[in-house]
């Protein structure tokens, strides 16, 4: 998912305006944006907090035993490393490269049909499976196709939907809008560069 960020706010885009006649090169300043805004993003998954502050829907107690750490979203940390942002002289973007990124930041329902598939789980010696730390020590270990001691096993799941709750991490709203501690967040980027150039400075 990508999503362009655009900045619904007259003032902001006058002044843009003014500095594009006046400087003729504005995207140093959209880099600057969209860097902040992407700083913003990355420390959400840390604060486990949405961009209006509100922390994240908790995960259900069954999905927080099937997880390898302690942090919402970060199971694999491919979300949190794979949002990327751009400029160019007139727009500033943030999104994410992971297909899964749109569900979680919007939240949506996932329909899953039928289905069943061969499981390998590793054993002992003894053809006794072996059991991990996950499940408080009940869960099984997965086995690969090199791995000469293993129990196969087929398993059989009906068609069922998955609901998965909006954690927003990315600053805009579904609309496009900005929240507005980022829309702050890039006024007092605008600011600094229009103290720079000599400008008159805005209001957020």
């Amino acid at each position: 998912m990508q999503i362009t960020i655009t900045v619904y706010h007259q003032a902001v885009q006058a002044a843009l305006a003014r500095m594009a006649q006046q400087a003729g090169h504005t995207q140093p300043l959209m880099a600057r944006i969209a860097e902040r805004l992407y700083a913003r993003t990355d420390a959400r998954f840390s604060a486990q907090a949405g961009p209006d502050g509100q922390p994240w829907a908790p995960l259900k107690p069954a999905t927080r035993k099937h997880k390898r750490g302690p942090l919402t979203l970060q199971e694999s940390g491919r979300l949190r490393a794979g949002i990327i942002w751009g400029a160019n002289a007139t727009a500033a973007w943030l999104g994410s490269n992971q297909p899964y990124a749109a569900i979680h930041q919007w939240g949506g329902t996932i329909s899953k049909g039928a289905q069943s598939r061969l499981v390998r789980h590793r054993t002992d010696a003894k053809g006794q499976l072996l059991r991990s730390a996950i499940m408080g020590g009940a869960g099984l270990v997965f086995a690969k196709d090199s791995h000469k001691r293993a129990q196969a096993r087929w398993f059989a799941q009906g068609a069922h939907q998955v609901r998965i709750p909006a954690r927003p991490y990315l600053p805009a709203r579904a609309d496009g809008s900005l929240y507005p501690a980022d829309q702050a967040a890039v006024v007092a980027e605008v600011n600094a560069w229009l103290a720079t150039a000599g400008g008159s400075l805005i209001r957020p």
